[in-house]
């Protein structure tokens, strides 16, 4: 079990540290921006095609507990107040969705200047610029973003990918360059929108100051799909630092969420893998929105002064915070015993695409 000293809690220290990044960066209002074609005329696309697209900044991730599965959604409450906070195991189950969340808030100050952008959609889109407010040190800075939407060969594997070259039809192939510089290269296999992120896989770089768990220049990757949140989500972030550019802050990570079913009865489970200067930390955790049952196993290598200590596929009564015996987990189809940990990203996970000009074609 790990300790009840947040001081000493790993993923306390992360929830901390995700802080001072979120609060540094705030939004502007949506911008229109200047399209690459006639965005006045384009053709009429079919029904189910939206009039734009918008790049997402939220994910879609909900840390819920549903009381009960006949409760309102006004009586649910997120995990971190749904368990009692003096239980054998509540620290651990609150602990396995603050850092999430932390994470989920932290991102979208990061991805705020690209989903500011108000994306026209039409076969005869072929770029498009504008630009993004973003709010730091108490003075607005302006960023040119341009975004080129010609199918290019994201994984490095030599092929392109099948994109349309536009913005009507999927899939939809973006590599998007901020005031000059390029920053990241995406491809959407369902329309992203402003009440659907859809779904897609981006590769890039943080272009924001922060020196806390995104530095500057680190490598940032989501690969996620939310096209149909009725049956399933799935979202995974991963970080790591560019060997380019060194930044003394020895962190890379690997966070997924995954849900299954509708959101009244779905299970979720949360799987990271993190490391650095402080140690290693891996851990899964696992609940159903109408069970009281949460599952959880964590595994730490760090130096013996930090207190940590692991969980081992523990079973947990949410309505107490007291342990279960793991048969109660098992018989819940919330046992985490035979999960493995997510990876942690390297040089063939997480990478700018070679074909990926170092300043935009227009």
């Amino acid at each position: 079990m790990m300790t009840k000293d947040p001081r000493k809690s790993v993923l306390k220290w992360l929830s901390a540290a995700l802080i001072p990044l979120f609060l540094g960066c705030s939004a502007s209002g949506p911008n229109i921006g200047v399209a690459g074609g006639n965005p006045l005329t384009p053709p009429g696309p079919p029904a189910e095609v939206p009039t734009a697209l918008r790049i997402p900044k939220d994910f879609g991730l909900n840390l819920e507990k549903v009381q009960g599965a006949a409760a309102s959604a006004s009586a649910a409450l997120t995990l971190k107040y749904a368990v009692p906070p003096d239980g054998e195991f509540s620290d651990d189950v609150i602990d396995s969705t603050d850092f999430v969340q932390f994470f989920i808030d932290a991102l979208k100050g990061l991805m705020d200047p690209y989903n500011q952008l108000v994306i026209p959609v039409g076969t005869n889109i072929h770029t498009f610029q504008g630009v993004s407010v973003v709010q730091g040190s108490g003075e607005a800075n302006f960023v040119q973003i341009k975004i080129d939407f010609a199918p290019f060969d994201f994984d490095d594997d030599g092929t392109k990918e099948t994109c349309s070259g536009h913005t009507a039809a999927l899939p939809i192939c973006m590599r998007i360059y901020a005031d000059g510089v390029k920053q990241f290269a995406a491809v959407f296999t369902d329309f992203p929108t402003e009440t659907n992120p859809g779904a897609g896989r981006l590769m890039g770089l943080n272009i924001t100051n922060s020196v806390f768990l995104f530095p500057k220049d680190s490598f940032l990757g989501i690969n996620y799909d939310l096209h149909d949140p009725a049956s399933g989500k799935s979202v995974e972030y991963l970080v790591r630092e560019n060997p380019e550019h060194p930044s003394g802050e020895e962190l890379e990570f690997h966070i997924s969420f995954d849900q299954i079913g509708e959101e009244s009865v779905a299970l979720k489970t949360i799987n990271f893998n993190l490391a650095g200067e402080f140690g290693a930390q891996q851990g899964v955790f696992r609940w159903k929105e109408d069970e009281e049952f949460w599952s959880g196993r964590i595994h730490t290598t760090a130096p013996d002064e930090s207190g940590l200590t692991d969980l081992d596929n523990q079973c947990v009564n949410l309505n107490s915070g007291d342990g279960l015996a793991r048969t109660q987990c098992l018989d819940a189809g919330v046992d985490v015993g035979e999960i493995p940990f997510v990876s942690l990203p390297d040089e063939t996970t997480l990478f700018l695409p070679e074909d990926f000009p170092a300043t935009p074609p227009f």
